[in-house]
């Protein structure tokens, strides 16, 4: 037997060429082929996906410790798993952007300057962090995996670089896990959809903690510690974080654009009405005067 793409020699039990490299196919093309193919080449779903999906909930530590250990062909590796679930993510926002506006309120303006009173504003501020929600879920990571390496600084287990392989891994699980449960929910009921958002945003710490305990062996006491150590590094560098998003989305769009939702002065036409003396406009009106000495 010979490759039908270099034509080298093949034994019977060779899977792939061994000087071009490339997949030995010797069956008829059907629709479990197309099927196979689409799998493998479109969506690339292999056990290796559906294993390391469900072993980060069973052994979280066997997945991410194993690969920065150097095991790298038993689990989908974490690049690639991000990949996955920005994917994922993207259509998950696509589904909620409706219940995301019915969320915040939008009303037709009150004119209190809030700019999210604005239909206008509020689709805008929507579509922006639906259009760059794959910055947004990448920015985040070396954030928590900063925060995490000074937590774990006395541990000396894994360096900064190690601990963003950890939330590589956990976040992405989390915005998977999301799709999978809220996308659902959206097709059922869109108001229960929103609290399943939710329910899923507060799910993440406690996953990132199931994780880290799991990783470190911690017992509950040094739990509860490490607990309020990220709590405080990671809200103080949430408003930092928070203040330079604000000033770049107010950058990216102009302060101009935001003057318009500046409450207006009305000038009340009550207030424009003075008060008027009539004796003093009876003697001042000649006309009337000339009259009497008439």
């Amino acid at each position: 037997m010979e490759c039908k793409n270099c034509k080298s020699s093949l034994r019977d039990v060779d899977g792939f060429c061994s000087n071009c490299g490339a997949r030995i196919i010797d069956e008829r093309i059907s629709f479990r082929f197309l099927f196979k193919e689409f799998l493998d080449k479109v969506l690339s779903v292999d056990n290796k996906l559906l294993n390391t999906f469900l072993h980060l909930f069973t052994k979280p530590e066997v997945v991410i410790d194993g690969f920065i250990k150097g095991v790298r062909k038993k689990y989908y590796n974490p690049v690639s798993y991000l990949l996955v679930s920005i994917t994922l993510s993207g259509i998950y926002l696509y589904f909620l952007k409706d219940v995301a506006l019915e969320t915040l309120g939008v009303s037709s303006g009150s004119g209190s300057g809030n700019p999210f009173e604005s239909p206008e504003f509020t689709k805008q501020f929507i579509d922006i962090f639906s259009d760059y929600q794959a910055l947004f879920s990448v920015a985040n990571i070396p954030i928590y995996g900063f925060v995490s390496w000074l937590v774990f600084l006395n541990k000396k287990k894994y360096n900064f670089y190690e601990h963003l392989i950890i939330y590589l891994y956990a976040a992405s699980q989390i915005a998977i896990l999301s799709f999978i449960v809220v996308v659902p929910i959206y097709f059922i009921d869109k108001e229960v959809s929103a609290i399943a958002s939710l329910v899923m945003s507060a799910a993440t710490f406690i996953y990132f903690g199931y994780v880290l305990i799991r990783l470190f062996k911690l017992t509950f006491f040094q739990f509860i510690i490490k607990t309020i150590y990220f709590s405080l590094i990671s809200g103080f560098l949430f408003v930092i974080f928070s203040i330079a998003t604000t000033v770049a989305i107010i950058f990216y769009m102009g302060p101009d654009y935001f003057n318009q939702f500046q409450p207006q002065n009305r000038n009340d036409s009550i207030q424009k009405i003075e008060q008027v003396d009539s004796i003093q406009l009876f003697k001042k009106n000649d006309s009337i005067k000339t009259l009497v000495l008439d």
